[in-house]
């Protein structure tokens, strides 16, 4: 009865950090904080189990900025209070998914619930802020993130898509004997997706479209290989993608003029941008989206030369693109100063340079490889680690338009870090897996 009570609480638990993930990040940070309080020994634990080269190398990331912080100088438009609070920011994004991880313990139906809670709450969001009609209709004219950014939105939408086709075959032919729960699952999959479809759309985000036509596709081949499947689950996963196809092109279709209108301006900046090389300096006034990355992201190569190996410290980005004067790098519906380059890894050289970003990339790599290398030796479920590494790639692509350490975006990061290392360290040893295997074969 114990045993019983307290799973119920660490269930609890992994789903309220879940909603709150994609629907309050703010609370899902606070939360963030009470489990590494909660459960300091769950980072030597994990060191334990063969997580050394993970631990370690968050670590020494952490102590990166950490020192980052107490050596440099308050820039401009910033108090010491922001920095250590952007400093907080970034350590909880490295750290943070440790003790989540722990709570998981590599379960596959504790995971469920974190992402399915997260799923929840992402569509809390949705429904708050946009009309039921609008939603029937699939048609949103204007660009939004409804609770979130826009980029946020589109992201997580996206990963929701890639999470609902990977996993949807699994889902339905569960407990398939019952016509009735077949039933139930397949409107609830349904819905799910017809949701994250609209979101994507209404996101209008054009980084996001294409990192779904590179991954979703890609992801769903590898699914497909070495894995000998019976025809009636052949049969079913292709009927979900023929779906989810054509849920999107419907999407653009119903949504076409709008999403045109973000898009046709860039198309012509691109033309603009690689025929010329204008510099940030010229007179040209920012017409679209692209436009405006692509002056900001210039204003951050003129930084990046003026200090190029250690960079300007924590929080420069903001009073940097503010102390330029250059109005072209101004919100142009608040006009106010952006708050960053729109680009995660140039945020990353201009806060600790190309010193710093080649120790955090080399940190990076080797935790990676010892993720991929810790996978290898154990026996996660093989979809959940494609969804993983998917949702990761997706990321990593994204960030080369977005800033990796807004709030909901840590919230997905945490989510996604935590589910990947849980499987990768507290999944049961291949070699027990095969002892076990051939035990019940004898």
């Amino acid at each position: 009865m114990l045993d019983r009570l307290h799973e119920l609480l660490r269930l609890s638990l992994i789903a309220i950090f879940g909603y709150l993930a994609c629907s309050l990040p703010d609370l899902s940070t606070d939360l963030i904080v009470l489990f590494i309080a909660a459960r300091p020994q769950s980072y030597l634990k994990a060191y334990r189990l063969g997580g050394q080269t993970i631990i370690a190398g968050c670590l020494m990331l952490a102590a990166l900025l950490v020192l980052d912080a107490l050596t440099r100088e308050v820039p401009p438009f910033s108090l010491p209070g922001e920095r250590a609070l952007d400093t907080a920011r970034w350590l909880l994004l490295l750290l943070g998914f440790v003790p989540l991880a722990d709570g998981l313990a590599g379960k596959p139906f504790r995971i469920a619930v974190l992402l399915g809670a997260a799923l929840a709450g992402f569509f809390t969001g949705l429904f708050k802020t946009t009309p039921l009609k609008s939603i029937l209709l699939f048609k949103n004219d204007l660009q939004t993130g409804f609770h979130l950014t826009a980029p946020t939105t589109g992201l997580i939408a996206a990963t929701a898509i890639l999470g609902l086709l990977i996993f949807g075959p699994l889902i339905l032919e569960k407990g398939s004997r019952n016509p009735l729960w077949r039933a139930i699952k397949t409107a609830l999959w349904g819905v799910a997706l017809y949701l994250s479809t609209f979101m994507l759309m209404a996101s209008q985000s054009r980084a996001t479209y294409l990192v779904c036509a590179i991954v979703i596709p890609l992801a769903l081949w590898i699914q497909d290989q070495k894995r000998p499947s019976q025809e009636g689950s052949r049969r079913l996963k292709m009927g979900l993608q023929i779906a989810t196809l054509f849920l999107i092109v419907e999407g653009l279709a119903i949504n076409h003029e709008a999403i045109w209108q973000r898009i046709e301006p860039d198309t012509s900046s691109l033309k603009e941008i690689v025929s010329s090389a204008a510099t940030v300096n010229s007179p040209r006034a920012v017409e679209s989206s692209l436009n405006l990355r692509w002056a900001v992201l210039q204003e951050a190569f003129r930084v990046i030369k003026e200090k190029p190996f250690f960079g300007w410290g924590p929080l420069s980005s903001r009073s940097l693109i503010a102390s330029s004067g250059d109005e072209r790098l101004m919100t142009p519906v608040t006009h106010r100063w952006l708050a960053h380059f729109h680009n995660g890894y140039a945020e990353i050289i201009v806060r600790s340079g190309l010193i710093g970003f080649l120790i955090i990339l080399i940190g990076l790599v080797l935790m990676a490889h010892s993720l991929i290398r810790a996978i290898q030796g154990r026996s996660p479920p093989r979809d959940w680690v494609i969804f993983c590494l998917s949702s990761l790639t997706m990321i990593l692509i994204w960030g080369f338009s977005s800033n990796f350490n807004s709030d909901p975006v840590r919230g997905l990061i945490t989510l996604i870090s935590a589910t990947s290392f849980s499987l990768a360290i507290y999944s049961k040893p291949r070699r027990l897996n095969d002892t076990l295997n051939v035990e019940k074969t004898s």
